[in-house]
């Protein structure tokens, strides 16, 4: 496996991959888990039979006419997009799909050409979609109104977005005793005495999109 197949295997997003086929030929442990199903059973099979993914609709957006099958086909670069896939239990879950293309060269000789990663969408960010609000208002202004540092404002987003510190330990790559600890400082920098009244200071001042 190279270098990217490695960083995507320890990421802790959902990220597959294809070739210009559209074949799956990469499939990390969180889609193992998050689908329900082994590499095995999806490898050089299309991601539109394997994803059936739609819009908010329900409108198919897998299928023979997937704007990212003709990006991956001519590698032409585009913005990430949102997208609705069903979990291991059946659940319908609003995922962001940002895509990443390998080198020419390396997919020429029938390997990856693209790696599809899958975050889902939490309840704050999904309202601002439907409501057209402005998509970010920065860290760095957010930094200003509050004093948190660049880490505490990842975790705090988290937070946010409903994770738990394990959970919060395991996308930044940190220990659950150094997000308790980020925590701590981020209850007394905004003078709120749970991580729950933290998320609401936050998600009420705009701090994220």
């Amino acid at each position: 496996m190279d270098v990217l197949g490695q960083t995507f295997s320890n990421t802790a997003d959902i990220v597959f991959g294809i070739d210009k086929e559209c074949r799956i030929t990469f499939w990390n442990d969180r889609c193992r888990k998050f689908f329900n199903r082994p590499l095995e059973d999806v490898r050089l099979k299309k991601c539109a039979e394997i994803l059936a993914g739609t819009n908010l609709d329900g409108s198919p957006l897998c299928g023979p006419d997937c704007h990212i099958a003709e990006q991956v086909r001519h590698g032409w670069t585009g913005n990430d997009y949102d997208m609705v896939v069903k979990d291991r239990g059946g659940a319908s879950v609003l995922m962001n799909v940002g895509v990443y293309f390998t080198p020419e060269k390396r997919s020429a000789r029938g390997g990856t050409r693209a790696f599809l990663a899958l975050r889902p969408v939490d309840c704050y960010r999904f309202l601002q979609r439907m409501t057209g609000e402005n998509r970010f208002k920065t860290k760095e202004s957010a930094s200003r109104v509050c004093n948190l540092s660049r880490r505490e404002l990842e975790v705090l987003e988290l937070v946010s977005g409903g994770l738990g510190s394990a959970e919060i330990a395991e996308r930044l790559f940190i220990s659950p005793s150094t997000v308790k600890n980020h925590l701590r400082n981020i209850l007394e920098k905004l003078n709120v005495h749970s991580r729950a009244e933290a998320a609401a200071l936050a998600l009420r001042r705009g701090f994220f999109r």
